[in-house]
């Protein structure tokens, strides 16, 4: 049996919106950032944690290799 590990789009964009704030700055300076401003600091979250993110699990237990699907990003 084997795994196939690897760092997933889909867990990195989760992480980044768990991670990433609509507010920026402290009370009573506190503001929510426009709609450009956080998709900007959502794709750079989202660049930071992709590079720094450890090969994950992602497969359940496969018996041979031929089972896993390959896929090209």
């Amino acid at each position: 049996m084997f795994f196939v590990f690897g760092v997933s789009e889909t867990i990195v964009k989760k992480a980044a919106d768990k991670k990433c704030s609509r507010f920026t700055g402290t009370y009573p300076n506190r503001r929510e950032l426009s709609l450009e401003e956080y998709q900007q600091k959502l794709a750079k979250t989202r660049d930071d944690l992709f590079a720094k993110m450890k090969a994950q699990k992602l497969s359940h237990g496969l018996s041979t290799p031929s089972l896993a699907k390959h896929t090209q990003s």
